[in-house]
């Protein structure tokens, strides 16, 4: 997609995941790139390049809602994606981790099996997210969005699916959010007691 005359490429997307030991030595590491941008990302884009308002998507809890882009751009929560820290324990923005096994599908909204936040059975222990800031090489833009997630429960956990979740909305407390991007892991990775997963988006756009 084309989101206006300067931009010559297609926005890339890059997908990181690294397990850690209990003792924080790296157990496992993934890198491969994303295919997995579902219609509400592509909505969003459009909607703040266009300054759109009207057009609808189907928020994370299966309503269908308008988008409201202000001509500002992406949001996880009420700031834009490049500056937000999404706090401990958010699962309703940001990036998020599943046991879901349905293929990835444009139409996704929701993951299919969302891990919520704690310590206990089948949850995890989300940190807060973080970005690396953009960083330009050439004719290359980097966005870098951050999460680790940690089990802290009894027994093992199996990652399925991962994924980030937008607002494209700015208000003092936007009640609603939209899936943006679903990816479904073809190795599944199991958290023993205390290992971590962190998770890594990065996005390109070249010029």
């Amino acid at each position: 997609m084309i989101v206006d005359n300067q931009i010559s490429h297609e926005p890339e997307l890059y997908l990181d995941l690294v397990v850690f030991n209990a003792d924080g030595t790296q157990k496992y590491t993934y890198y491969g790139r994303s295919e997995s941008f579902v219609y509400n990302w592509i909505l969003a884009q459009y909607n703040a390049s266009a300054n759109l308002t009207t057009t609808t998507g189907i928020d994370t809890n299966g309503v269908a809602r308008a988008h409201n882009a202000e001509g500002r751009g992406f949001y996880c929560y009420d700031y834009p994606i490049t500056t937000d820290t999404p706090p401990l324990g958010t699962t309703t923005w940001g990036i998020v981790a599943g046991t879901g096994s349905a293929p990835v599908a444009f139409s996704n909204y929701q993951l299919s099996g969302l891990l919520t936040h704690g310590t206990g059975s089948s949850q995890l222990v989300y940190k807060p997210m973080w970005f690396d800031g953009a960083t330009a090489s050439g004719s290359i833009s980097y966005d870098y969005i951050n999460r680790q997630v940690s089990n802290m429960s009894l027994a093992p956990i199996t990652v399925t699916e991962v994924g980030l979740i937008i607002s494209s909305t700015k208000q003092a407390v936007p009640a609603y959010h939209w899936l943006g991007v679903r990816d479904l892991l073809s190795t599944p990775i199991t958290l023993g007691l205390q290992e971590a997963l962190l998770i890594k988006y990065t996005y390109l756009v070249s010029v």
